[in-house]
């Protein structure tokens, strides 16, 4: 939701999660919240724009629920976007598809999103001018957002989950039956069974094949 901060003088986006069904609901918010930490920590390496910015989190007592601040992001989705390109040159839907791509970088190394898709993908700017990355890869006015399903080892160190938390977002229904064409799971790609013991084996492969999609 939309709301407008007093502190800050600006308009911030307020996610909510409230009477959480069951235990996988509440700790994927929870994973969620420490994503983000995750994700503030790869903007401060690369470039304070690089990033989504996180604001504030909360989790209520007695395992209500909770909130999640973030900033708000003027701009249109990745989706309605490319409903503008068909016309255009090759080289403008490949400088487009080149900016999609820089904003990954920061999140690459550290991050699995696993929803990668066009609408979870916010361009700020119609009128970007491609040259600007020669100085400043890292700002493509394009960023990354809805870390509802994102997995990461780092969030043990910067959040209050675990190994066994980890495991347990890794092996419920919930994500294979919300699964789409954009996050296929990487099972179907490559066989994994010489990792079998590793949690990341199971994930590193959403991103490409879902960039791959984007691409085509």
């Amino acid at each position: 939701d939309k709301a407008y901060s007093y502190a800050l003088k600006t308009n911030v986006f307020i996610k909510f999660i409230l009477l959480p069904r069951h235990e996988i609901e509440l700790l994927k918010f929870r994973n969620e919240i420490a994503i983000h930490k995750v994700v503030s920590r790869q903007g401060f390496i690369y470039d304070k724009n690089a990033v989504i910015e996180m604001i504030d989190a909360k989790l209520f007592k007695d395992n209500l629920g909770g909130y999640l601040v973030l900033e708000w992001l003027e701009g249109k989705p990745l989706d309605k976007v490319i409903e503008n390109y068909a016309s255009k040159s090759i080289e403008e839907k490949v400088q487009l598809f080149h900016r999609v791509a820089n904003a990954l970088i920061p999140l690459s190394s550290w991050i699995i999103h696993r929803d990668l898709h066009p609408s979870n993908i916010m361009v700020l700017d119609d009128s970007f001018e491609y040259e600007r990355l020669r100085h400043n890869a890292y700002d493509p006015k394009i960023k990354i957002i809805d870390f509802g399903e994102s997995y990461s080892e780092y969030v043990t160190v910067v959040g209050d989950l675990d190994n066994s938390d980890l495991r347990n977002l890794k092996v419920n229904n919930s994500r294979r039956l919300t699964t789409s064409l954009y996050s296929t799971p990487p099972e179907y790609l490559k066989d994994y069974s010489f990792r079998r013991h590793s949690e990341s084996s199971y994930t590193e492969n959403y991103d490409s094949w879902a960039l791959g999609l984007i691409g085509y």
